[in-house]
């Protein structure tokens, strides 16, 4: 069942995305593109950024700007798995302008949290620890309690990896 899940549900769930996609207009198939490249985004990076470019282009034509964001995220995405991260964090900050000019918190607090792991991977704990508690805040502000989870976990990543770089320098824990 595990092997299933790992290789023939992505499939599935992508070629009935193709499908609609072939009818979908306007904001759906910002929507879908945008489905699309989040399943292509461990799989497949390059196609990933091909389709969130597509939805990103589609949703400034149409002023689609919450669909905009999540396609500026997807691409930001794509640059982190590729080890571009200051590439990645040009794109979040984009994507975090749009969902605040739209007061989409869920959004932001998602994106904010994507920005702190890349300064978290890139090795600069302080801006990523600095994003994580933004999106922690935030998400304690609006009871997004799986947007806590995850801020929470990363905190704690952080602080974990200081103490082992602590220990490792041969201080004191």
């Amino acid at each position: 069942m595990l092997f299933l899940q790992q290789t023939a549900w992505p499939q599935l769930i992508s070629d009935s995305l193709y499908k609609v996609l072939k009818s979908a207009t306007g904001e759906n198939r910002v929507d879908v593109l945008n489905q699309i490249s989040k399943i292509y985004e461990y799989r497949n990076p390059d196609s990933s950024l091909y389709y969130a470019t597509g939805a990103e282009t589609l949703a400034s034509e149409l002023d689609y700007k919450t669909g905009k964001a999540l396609a500026i995220k997807n691409k930001g995405n794509y640059y982190v798995r590729t080890g571009n991260y200051t590439k990645a964090i040009l794109e979040y900050d984009l994507a975090i302008d749009l969902y605040r000019s739209e007061n989409d918190k869920e959004g932001l607090q998602t994106v904010i949290n994507n920005k702190g792991n890349a300064y978290r991977v890139s090795g600069d704990y302080d801006q990523a620890l600095y994003n994580f508690l933004e999106s922690l805040k935030i998400c304690e502000e609006e009871g997004f309690r799986q947007g806590i989870a995850y801020a929470s976990l990363n905190i704690g990543i952080i602080y974990a990896t200081r103490q082992g770089e602590k220990e490792s320098n041969g201080q004191p824990g």
